[in-house]
């Protein structure tokens, strides 16, 4: 096997555990937002908005990483194992992007 194949399985599970961290994130921005009374939520709509999309994202580039380093080991294809990497590096700047817009809007 060479170096790319060896990590297609370490890359598939911290895909994965990112992804479930990515989902409880975007219930805890869901929950925080159903607690608004409705004229309330008019007012943080694109707030809310914006963080769920930012962590949609996120985790659509961790289906991505997960199902492209499955992909790459089955097949043996170092080329589908670096793209694993790099949507899990994506994946990575995104929450990145989510907490600091979070910490952002803490006041």
């Amino acid at each position: 096997m060479s170096g790319a194949l060896d990590v297609a399985g370490d890359i598939a599970s911290a895909s994965t555990a990112l992804g479930g961290l990515l989902l409880v994130f975007l219930g805890a921005v869901a929950n925080s937002f159903d607690s608004f009374d409705p004229v309330s939520q008019r007012a943080v709509l694109k707030k809310y908005s914006r963080r769920a999309w930012t962590v949609v994202a996120g985790f659509l580039a961790t289906l991505v990483a997960a199902s492209t380093s499955i992909l790459g080991k089955w097949l043996a294809s170092p080329v589908l194992v670096g793209i694993s990497a790099a949507a899990l590096g994506l994946s990575l700047l995104v929450i990145l992007v989510a907490a600091l817009m979070t910490t952002k809007d803490i006041r």
